[in-house]
């Protein structure tokens, strides 16, 4: 199985431990995300739709350097975002025309998976279970007018039960169904991908029954794409938010959205938030330290957007080191020989002794390690060995 690139994993190689400080580490690293996935292109898309006051003059400027022609249609949609926040600006006549062009493309995309959430979604209603929507569906419903790239529309069930039920519907229905950790995604005879079905938000995240039961207990019904369906409450949206732009950020996956984030986050903290609620879903899923990754880097990019002092407050020092120092023992000593070890077969191996040799090499050293990445204690042990405490 061939590795995947990953810049956390790179990071955390050739992190310096000497003097390790764990408050400091976060900075350092939103500054290599930084560098590693904003281009600046997108830097500037950010500061052009973040601007309250942009002048005439400064749109002019990057309009006269940026040809929609040269760009494909999912970067001219951040440009038609830019539009749309400064509705008191005039694009020139080249570049306006193109962009109302790219919101009726994606508009019309966008039809195409609101048709067949309607379907499915129906055929759940109809059997009395009502879903709660997530992601990019659910701000979709919340801003009709402004269209967006989706491939699929996110939903979310109560339970396994509810949630089996649906999988059954859709199959029903004759979408194929392929399976993965935490959801089920759903597709047309073509392949074109319709709706993702969740059982949970997160196969690995901390506590996620109950975090499950708050999103809905705290969710509001509403016709949604004329179905019924939840609609989470902003909190619960902006806590998710930030949740998988971390996750993505740390995988270096759909890294293209990362500026359609800062957007949505601009929008969702419009509202007035509760955020006791934000920091209690925090506290319950022990994801201070992702949070605050998701922080880190949007303040990079947009300098003072949200207040770090109050997610700082949710992960004491002591855990986040613990966390870190769990990351940097997974980047060094078992990321690369897991992957090595899932292309290592045994028969293949005993046709030479160097190749046998390197088949034990690996597999004691993932068996040991895979171990010791399981428990706090030993992680400890190791890192208190090195010197570090």
């Amino acid at each position: 199985m061939q590795k995947p690139d990953n810049v956390y994993i790179d990071y955390l190689k050739q992190l310096s431990l000497t003097h390790f400080d764990s408050a400091r580490v976060f900075d350092t690293l939103a500054d290599y995300f930084y560098k590693c996935f904003i281009t600046t292109e997108a830097q500037q898309f950010v500061n052009l739709f973040m601007k309250p006051d942009l002048a005439q003059a400064e749109l002019d400027k990057f309009l006269n350097a940026w040809d929609i022609e040269q760009h494909g249609a999912d970067t001219a949609l951040l440009l038609a975002y830019v539009m749309n926040e400064h509705p008191d600006l005039t694009f020139n006549d080249y570049t306006a025309p193109r962009l109302s062009g790219v919101k009726n493309y994606f508009r019309f995309k966008n039809l195409e998976r609101v048709a067949e959430f309607k379907k499915v979604v129906g055929a759940l209603n109809e059997r009395g279970i009502v879903p709660l929507i997530l992601k990019g569906g659910a701000m979709r419903h919340l801003r009709p007018n402004l269209p967006r790239v989706m491939n699929d529309i996110d939903i979310l069930l109560p339970d396994v039960k509810s949630y089996e039920q649906a999988l059954k519907i859709a199959a029903d229905l004759g979408y194929k169904l392929t399976k993965a950790e935490h959801s089920t995604d759903l597709s047309k005879a073509n392949g074109e991908g319709v709706l993702d079905i969740h059982w949970c938000m997160d196969y690995f995240i901390k506590n996620r029954d109950e975090l499950t039961q708050d999103l809905f207990k705290r969710a509001q019904k509403q016709q949604v794409f004329n179905s019924e369906c939840l609609v989470p409450a902003k909190e619960d949206m902006l806590f998710l938010l930030l949740f998988h732009l971390a996750k993505n950020l740390r995988s270096s996956a759909c890294v293209s959205a990362l500026p359609y984030m800062v957007f949505d986050l601009k929008y969702l903290t419009s509202f007035d938030i509760d955020w006791s609620v934000v920091l209690e879903n925090i506290k319950k899923t022990d994801s201070s330290v992702m949070i605050l990754t998701a922080v880190k880097f949007l303040n990079r990019l947009v300098p003072g957007l949200i207040d770090e002092k109050m997610f700082e407050r949710v992960g004491e020092n002591c855990k986040l080191q613990k966390v870190l120092l769990r990351d940097i023992f997974y980047a060094r000593y078992v990321f690369d020989v897991k992957y090595a070890c899932k292309g290592l077969r045994l028969l293949t191996c005993l046709k030479s002794v160097n190749a046998f040799k390197l088949y034990l090499k690996n597999k004691v050293q993932h068996f040991v390690t895979k171990r010791i990445i399981k428990s706090d204690k030993l992680i400890r042990l190791f890192w208190e060995f090195q010197g570090i405490k």
